[in-house]
């Protein structure tokens, strides 16, 4: 039916198999130099998947920017909580200082229930993956009537995904549990741990996490995405870190800033706040660099949601040269005069026939 549609007679492609000792270069030499009656393409499977990659490289881009920020707002997290949690628990730190702990022990301690966290949290995240991504394909089988094969679950992938959690969460508490093994039994007894060496260890500690965790997203980049969108991934990653460590400097002018309509009507409010972003700055940063994160969690979200609509809605507009598509039951021969009488329609300005099979 498709080449009576077309009009075409014959054959217009030929797989062609190498014996022994022939390798595709040799036979494409071979070829070039035999075919030159007409421009005939020589391409390989290798070509043809090829060119299947680099029609989805800018989706798989976008997903990985996506799965880049959600990697930077689940290892913000886990510094966030394991540094929040050393600096509450500074008096019982102290208390096991006083009972007779040494430092071992307490780095020992705090890196113990982080990597026990990371083992169950890498476990849990593994299986709602998993089930999350059987769920999907489960509704592309529904909606299309395709079986699609889900990828990304072989033993490498999954001992890999496994690793970077235990290892975010590990790498997370080291900073945490030095800063632990210095508390002074005397100092923790006395007053809540809140020392200018305290905070720009905690930032600084942050940052090399997340230098780490960039560098860890680089590394594991899709290769069939190439490097489309990795440029763009890296600036928002950065926005992100130099916002969160900026947070401290600009936690004073903002407090001032939206302090002064609430101080008319909340005085007392309103100083009490102040007051307590001035106490402890490093955690008022880190609670708004978690808001921060969110807000972009939720921003990149809606934006690769919309770049996945538009890429499609490109796609439709290359494969589908019309406005409209009129379909038929069955097979409609070329000297029918279906495409004459569609064009006869008012309004109409064009008809191209299209052949699926």
């Amino acid at each position: 039916t498709a080449r009576e549609i077309f009009g075409l007679a014959g054959v217009s492609r030929v797989d062609i198999g190498l014996g022994d000792g022939t390798t595709a270069a040799i036979a494409a030499d071979r070829l070039a130099d035999r075919l030159t009656t007409e421009p005939y393409v020589l391409a390989s499977p290798a070509d043809l998947a090829a060119g299947l990659r680099a029609s989805t490289a800018d989706f798989q881009a976008t997903l990985a920017m996506l799965a880049a920020i959600v990697l930077f707002v689940g290892s913000f997290l886990i510094v966030n909580t394991l540094s929040m949690t050393v600096s509450e628990r500074a008096r019982e730190v102290g208390l096991l200082r006083a009972a007779g702990a040494t430092r071992r022990q307490v780095v020992r301690f705090v890196l113990a229930g982080a990597a026990a966290i990371g083992i169950v949290g890498s476990a849990i995240g593994l299986a709602a993956g998993a089930a999350l991504g059987l769920i999907m394909a489960g509704s592309i089988r529904a909606l299309t009537g395709f079986a699609p094969e889900v990828e990304g679950l072989s033993a490498g992938s999954l001992v890999l995904a496994f690793s970077v959690g235990l290892g975010i969460t590990v790498a997370a508490a080291i900073e945490p549990a030095i800063r632990a093994a210095r508390i002074s039994p005397v100092e923790a007894l006395r007053a809540r741990l809140d020392l200018p060496v305290v905070r720009r260890g905690r930032l600084g500690w942050l940052a090399l996490v997340f230098l780490a965790v960039g560098v860890l997203a680089l590394i594991v980049w899709p290769p069939a995405a190439g490097t489309v969108g990795a440029d763009r991934a890296l600036a928002v990653y950065g926005v992100l870190l130099v916002a969160t460590l900026a947070a401290p400097f600009l936690l004073p002018p903002l407090g001032r800033i939206l302090g002064a309509p609430l101080g008319v009507v909340l005085r007392l409010e309103e100083r009490l706040a102040r007051g307590s972003l001035a106490r402890d700055r490093s955690r008022a940063a880190l609670t708004l660099g978690s808001l921060i994160v969110g807000l972009a969690m939720i921003v990149a979200l809606g934006w690769s949601a919309q770049a996945s609509r538009e890429r499609a809605t490109a796609w439709l507009a290359d494969v589908i040269p019309g406005d409209e598509v009129v379909t038929s039951i069955r097979p409609v021969a070329a000297d029918e005069g279906v495409g004459k009488a569609l064009a006869a329609v008012t309004g109409v300005t064009t008809v191209t026939p299209i052949a699926t099979f």
